[in-house]
């Protein structure tokens, strides 16, 4: 198990926010690589819990953007949030 300091957990928090991928994030925040790997597979565990908040929060400010682009009336921000709207009801049935 690997135990982050509080720096490191903010370091983790910011770059898994700017949606950086795992290898890059462990080099970032100074964790071996492997060991890293394996606590994003666990799921489990503090790393796990810190990267995926981070992801889904820029994951939703993106999607929010969209859908008020979309509300405004562009094309391709329409067809975005169509295909955000049928994948949320593939994952709801």
């Amino acid at each position: 198990m690997i135990k982050l300091t509080d720096e490191q957990k903010e370091s983790l928090k910011e770059f898994a926010g700017l949606l950086l991928p795992n290898d890059d994030l462990a080099v970032m925040i100074g964790v071996p690589k492997d060991r890293f790997r394996l606590a994003m597979l666990m799921e489990e565990n503090e790393i796990f819990e810190i990267v995926m908040a981070a992801r889904l929060i820029t994951e939703s400010t993106i999607r929010k953007g969209v859908i008020d682009m979309a509300s405004r009336g562009s094309t391709p921000a329409q067809t975005s949030a169509e295909a955000m709207i049928r994948n949320m009801k593939k994952d709801n049935v």
